[in-house]
């Protein structure tokens, strides 16, 4: 009799493991070297990166008007990152998922210390969210801190999209 509820449990156990390594595939990771290789993997074209935060209440906000974007102006990527880091997965899709985000162009800090991550994206960021750099195609990039200006995130899209 032990052996069907010891077999029940351990299928339940590789149950909820194959769905907590489902759940961590949605989000990849942003480290120190990431900034590099974003600029890199979209030389001659702009982008756009999102850092947000679980605790970030005007970030929640704007997570469906930056999924509108991304089909808005599918040539423009428009990455989003946590800056919470990988093992705090669960509140990360949590919001995601809450404040429909989409499924797509999502990462999180690969590393506990933050500062290192931050001082490779921007030696002059603290830490705030919402932080938005926008880079046009030679990568000059803006840096905005804080709740999103609608308008004026549109016309520079427009703009970079012709």
């Amino acid at each position: 009799m032990k052996l069907p509820r010891i077999r029940s449990w351990v299928l339940i156990c590789l149950a909820l493991l194959a769905a907590q390594a489902q759940a961590d595939s949605r989000l990849l990771p942003f480290d120190a070297r990431s900034p590099a290789a974003l600029r890199q993997a979209n030389a001659g074209r702009p982008f756009v990166l999102v850092f947000w935060s679980v605790h970030c209440a005007p970030c929640f906000a704007e997570m469906a008007q930056w999924r509108a974007y991304r089909k808005q102006f599918p040539g423009i990527p428009i990455i989003q990152v946590a800056t919470e880091p990988l093992d705090e997965s669960n509140a990360i899709l949590s919001v995601l998922d809450r404040y429909d985000a989409g499924t797509t162009g999502h990462l999180a800090f690969a590393d506990d210390y933050a500062e290192k991550i931050r001082h490779a994206v921007d030696p002059k960021w603290r830490g705030e969210t919402p932080r938005v750099y926008f880079y046009d195609r030679d990568h000059k990039r803006v840096a905005r801190s804080g709740a999103m200006d609608p308008e004026w995130t549109s016309r520079w899209l427009e703009q970079q999209s012709r």
